[in-house]
């Protein structure tokens, strides 16, 4: 069986988030010929190979089509780190809220469409 070095079709552009499972980065994909975002996780040190909430995440994001949960386009899996590349969000919840330009209110029309897109989800 020959190796394929899957990853040579991204060119990373900029790291984006991180937290205690992986680093986020946007990336251009050639395969796809899109802006994607790939989060990118250690296994280095798993004795047991990969852990059990990634696992959790990979079989939930799998099963889930709906707009207001984000695409699982691939999971690429090597020897040492696993990448989940996803369609790339223009911001996320959290960075909306707190937005540093965002001096004012959000309007209570924008609120009420977010509460209606996050219930829609959650109910999906």
């Amino acid at each position: 069986m020959e190796y394929k070095d899957d990853t040579k079709r991204f060119s990373k552009l900029k790291k984006i988030g991180s937290g205690t499972y992986g680093v986020v980065y946007s990336a251009y994909d050639s395969e796809l010929k899109k802006n994607i975002a790939i989060k990118k996780i250690k296994l280095e040190g798993e004795d047991e190979g990969i852990p059990s909430t990634t696992l959790r995440e990979l079989s939930l994001l799998q099963e889930l089509t709906h707009p207001n949960i984000v695409k699982l386009l691939d999971i690429v899996c090597e020897e040492e780190k696993l990448l989940l590349v996803f369609d790339l969000c223009r911001t996320d919840l959290k960075n909306y809220i707190y937005d540093e330009n965002s001096k004012n209110k959000i309007p209570m029309k924008t609120v009420r469409k977010m509460m209606h897109e996050l219930l829609d989800s959650i109910c999906f």
